[in-house]
């Protein structure tokens, strides 16, 4: 995450229920899902032109995330050159 921007936590959330946030800062963004981190449940949103040093190389997670999560993160490059991507 930038530097400058807020963490947020959705808490759990029930079949219906629905979470929304709001980025201020442009950059990257990962966030995972308590409960299935294990099993690779994770996204990362790119908000904006992230300068070069923010994400250059990134390719994971950083942190106490199990393995299988922070190598489903997808790559920055990827998600810039196509805008979305999405993993079965």
């Amino acid at each position: 995450m930038p530097k400058a921007a807020k963490s947020w936590d959705s808490d759990y959330l029930l079949p219906d229920e629905s979470f929304s946030v709001t980025f201020a800062e442009q950059g990257v963004y990962d966030y995972y899902c308590i409960p299935h981190e294990h099993a690779g449940m994770v996204g990362r949103i790119v908000g904006g032109e992230p300068e070069a040093h923010d994400w250059t190389k990134l390719t994971g997670a950083k942190g106490d995330l199990p393995e299988e999560a922070v190598k489903a993160f997808p790559m920055v490059e990827d998600i810039m050159t196509k805008g979305i991507v999405r993993r079965a």
